[in-house]
């Protein structure tokens, strides 16, 4: 089946039937899946409470993912569910940082990067932006910066991935990553 609407996108349907060879249970999914999140940690190095950030994604749960990956180093987040948003919002203020979902409806992330570029007095217009996507095939990296993003970071986010852009792209002066500055602050 196919649902689509012209400017919006399109949904392909389809059922697959299988036929059940062998109905032994190979595994409790559900107590692995809860076992590895209840165990799960990451400790960040960094700790950069007045740096701002931008996060543009039309998926809540990904803003609140990477909300949640961020919530250790205190970096100021604002988020945005589309480029409309993102639009108005770095025209009013300046961040130090965007991160910029790709696949988003109405205006995708390169549609947003673009206006941003051209926006004339826009107190963003030097931010790095970096491209969140799920795209992550061979050659992707290199369309993205040809498009004028700074970087690329592929989704799932991991959290090394995430703290090396904040090392990479945030302002020298915001960072502090001596663990007693965090403890005494």
């Amino acid at each position: 089946q196919v649902e689509s609407e012209y400017g919006k996108g399109s949904k392909f349907f389809f059922e697959l039937e299988q036929k059940i060879i062998d109905d032994t249970p190979i595994g409790d999914f559900e107590t692995k899946v809860r076992q590895a999140a209840d165990t799960y940690s990451y400790d960040t190095s960094i700790y950069a409470p007045d740096a701002e950030i931008l996060v543009v994604d039309d998926n809540a749960v990904n803003r609140k993912v990477l909300r949640s990956l961020l919530k250790e180093t205190q970096i100021q987040v604002t988020d945005a569910d589309g480029g409309a948003q993102c639009l108005r919002l770095v025209q009013e203020r300046h961040f130090d940082l965007i991160f910029l979902d790709h696949m988003m409806p109405e205006m995708d992330g390169v549609e947003t990067l673009h206006h941003i570029k051209d926006l004339p007095q826009c107190p963003c217009k030097d931010t790095p932006i970096i491209v969140l996507t799920a795209n992550a095939v061979s050659g992707a990296k290199e369309k993205y910066l040809l498009e004028g993003f700074d970087d690329f970071l592929s989704k799932p986010i991991m959290p090394k991935k995430l703290e090396a852009m904040l090392k990479t792209y945030l302002p020298k002066g915001l960072i502090l990553s001596d663990k007693v500055n965090k403890i005494d602050t």
